[in-house]
């Protein structure tokens, strides 16, 4: 990998060294770029940005990209005063001077070509200066040209994860110390004697042997309880729950929603207001979203499906709340319909279809449909329609 960054170095930096030196157009246009590049790598790590490098499972952390911007800066310093400031200025007395470099470049390769005419000792010193300065400074602009063309070369290193923020749930503090990078846990304490209860593997990185380690870890992110659950979020966005009577782990590749009294539409909050939902249940917030809306049963009102979860056995469900008369009908989270059975637990993934979607995509003979339909499904598994018949709601399966 270094060795192909190195060559890539070359390829990329020698060219732009010879056209920068040789083109003062060139220069006004490195100008513009190195003064963009320096000011987006400067917002990158200010925001605390981390980008992925294309084709690599390498990444520009913001310190890295802070180290960047400073160099581009440079780098535009450098253009600006040599491609807008200072003139060529390509006089006789210029152009005995870049005789004399050529001479004193031919001398340090071991040529020494005939003395040229017209020239004088003052000349001479000149030059010797000028190659002097070229020669002490180019380690400098080599060094700056690494660090603006290849800064993969140190990014092999990620970043300190954030620290996360411990939870206190019913006496326990719950806590992500992200000091393994191979596997990612939590750890219970007692609040009162602060001993360790226990500890829990939420998820482990893979780690591929040829590439660097570090850049390869993923941490924890997140932690806060909900509903007797601890819900564990990765810096990728995957969502962990941890039943915390069982310690079962379930996983979520979609985001989790904060559960928000603000975000709840004003029908579903007077349904728990008013327990129309029953003693029994609880708003679910375990998927995103929590609710979706529909006319499921055809009258030209708008309905409201809502994620619910079962108090006594915790069975996952959905409650549709009906738009004319606020009626609530619980499907799953203890009762059956079809396929699906009494929990759905098993479900990661939900949506409407109209009624004329539905008719067009769904597998198989498509029963009546007077309303919109929920699309109910496990990834890359089975799923099904739940739809009203005119008396009550159905199930059509899809799939295995």
């Amino acid at each position: 990998m270094i060795a192909a960054l190195l060559i890539a170095l070359i390829v990329l930096g020698l060219p732009t060294l010879y056209f920068a030196w040789r083109s003062r157009d060139f220069r006004k246009f490195l100008a513009g770029a190195f003064f963009v590049s320096a000011g987006i790598q400067f917002y990158l790590y200010l925001a605390k940005v981390s980008v992925p490098l294309l084709g690599t499972n390498l990444v520009f952390t913001p310190e890295i990209s802070g180290v960047r911007s400073i160099a581009h800066f440079i780098l535009f310093g450098l253009c600006l005063c040599f491609g807008f400031i200072k003139e060529p200025g390509i006089q006789a007395s210029d152009a005995v001077m870049l005789s004399e470099a050529k001479h004193l470049w031919f001398i340090s390769v071991g040529y020494r070509p005939k003395r040229i005419r017209g020239s004088s000792l003052r000349s001479e010193r000149h030059c010797k200066m000028a190659y002097e300065c070229l020669r002490s400074t180019m380690p400098l602009i080599l060094m700056l040209s690494a660090i603006a063309f290849l800064p993969c070369l140190a990014s092999a290193k990620r970043a300190a994860p954030s620290k996360v923020e411990p939870v206190n749930h019913e006496g326990i503090r719950y806590e992500a110390p992200n000091d393994d990078g191979r596997r990612a846990y939590v750890e219970a304490w007692d609040v009162q004697t602060n001993k360790k209860l226990w500890d829990l593997t939420v998820f482990t990185n893979h780690i591929e042997p040829g590439l660097e380690e570090d850049v390869q870890w993923v941490f924890i992110n997140k932690l806060h309880v909900r509903e007797r659950t601890l819900v564990v979020t990765s810096e990728r966005g995957n969502t962990y729950q941890i039943d915390l009577k069982t310690k079962a782990i379930t996983y979520s590749a979609t985001s989790d929603v904060t559960a928000d009294p603000d975000d709840i539409p004003e029908v579903i909050n007077r349904a728990v207001a008013n327990r129309l939902l029953g003693k029994g249940y609880d708003l679910s917030f375990h998927m995103n979203p929590f609710y979706l809306r529909g006319d499921f049963n055809g009258d030209a009102k708008i309905d409201n499906a809502v994620l619910v979860k079962q108090r006594s056995t915790g069975k996952l469900g959905i409650a549709i709340i009906n738009g004319a008369t606020h009626n609530v009908t619980i499907l799953g989270a203890g009762n059956a319909i079809g396929n699906g059975g009494d929990d759905f637990e098993w479900m990661d993934t939900w949506q409407v279809y109209s009624k004329g979607r539905a008719a067009q995509e769904a597998e198989g003979s498509v029963p009546h449909l007077r309303g919109d339909v929920l699309l109910v499904g496990k990834s890359e598994a089975a799923s099904g329609l739940i739809y009203w018949n005119g008396k009550g709601y159905a199930w059509f399966q899809q799939g295995d």
